[in-house]
């Protein structure tokens, strides 16, 4: 079946189909690097269960028609999320560190990857964009993420009530404060109905080498419980060039970067309470205090 939709950016109403059309909307104006989409039916209203599973379906550099599952590695969870923190699955999903993507990516630095989801994300909660660095002795295909190699480099909350808490070295810090003793400025997101996408410019001190490139949306729906947060995630393979030379940090393993009581995993999205991004701080804006 296919519905009319208004697609409303910014009080312009503009028009688009639902069914095999991509759906194309503007990005956030906060500055995190995500796609939002304002929604009103013009037809029969959809089950809701389309939209509460998530799946990554497509890995592309921005302004490039993407090919669904081309560069992302295959794995046998489906649209099931990941709730156990410490399963070797929340790192690429249900099988996804051994198996290969049919094709690796080529990227440069300062190129925009965009992941798609299969349908849109209506759920509250978190996304997140990690990279991990291939070692030299390896290929995007053969290197299968273990170890302390990931770091972020992007992040962004969608439909979450209470404010957002920003660390200071995520925006502009100071190289005389420390990113854990900083203040935490906050920010209050305005809640929209959809998420179509989410995006990362590949910082241009990264150095060029071969690297897994990960989604995650963490549902928190449910998340004020203990186990509640759902995890869709997936892995990607991508070659990136570039004249950088800098050295990501700080590097976490995936499982071992959250616990079952880690804030914003744990978290009650329907209270006020101030929400703390989970992981590590963002690359390269993370700050070390020379010694």
């Amino acid at each position: 079946m296919r519905c009319k939709w208004i697609v409303t950016s910014l009080g312009i109403p503009q028009y688009a189909n639902i069914g095999a059309d991509i759906i194309n909307a503007r990005p956030d104006l906060s500055g995190i690097r995500s796609m939002y989409v304002f929604l009103t039916s013009k037809c029969p209203l959809l089950s809701r269960t389309t939209f509460d599973a998530v799946q990554w379906k497509s890995l592309a550099l921005s302004g490039i028609t993407p090919i669904d599952y081309l560069y992302i590695r295959p794995h046998s969870g489906g649209t099931t999320p990941v709730t156990n923190v410490t399963s070797p699955d929340l790192r690429c999903n249900v099988g996804g560190s051994s198996t290969r993507a049919a094709a690796t990516l080529t990227a440069q630095a300062g190129n925009l990857v965009v992941w798609t989801p299969s349908s849109l994300i209506t759920k509250p909660g978190v996304w997140t964009i990690y990279l991990a660095r291939v070692p030299d002795d390896l290929t995007a295909p053969t290197f299968d993420g273990s170890g302390q190699v990931w770091f972020k480099i992007a992040q962004g909350a969608f439909r979450i009530r209470g404010p957002i808490l920003i660390p200071l070295d995520a925006e502009e810090p100071s190289p005389l404060v420390t990113p854990s003793l900083a203040p935490k400025p906050t920010v209050t997101l305005t809640p929209v109905p959809v998420l179509a996408s989410i995006s990362a410019t590949i910082p241009k001190e990264l150095p060029t080498a071969d690297y897994l490139v990960r989604a995650e949306f963490i549902d928190l729906t449910d998340a004020a419980v203990r186990g509640g947060a759902k995890f869709f995630v997936a892995c990607g393979q991508i070659s990136v060039y570039s004249k950088g030379s800098g050295i990501p940090r700080p590097l976490v393993a995936i499982p071992d970067v959250y616990t079952a009581e880690t804030p914003g995993i744990l978290y009650n999205v329907s209270g006020s309470t101030p929400y703390m991004y989970p992981g590590p701080t963002i690359w390269p804006s993370w700050i070390a205090i020379p010694l």
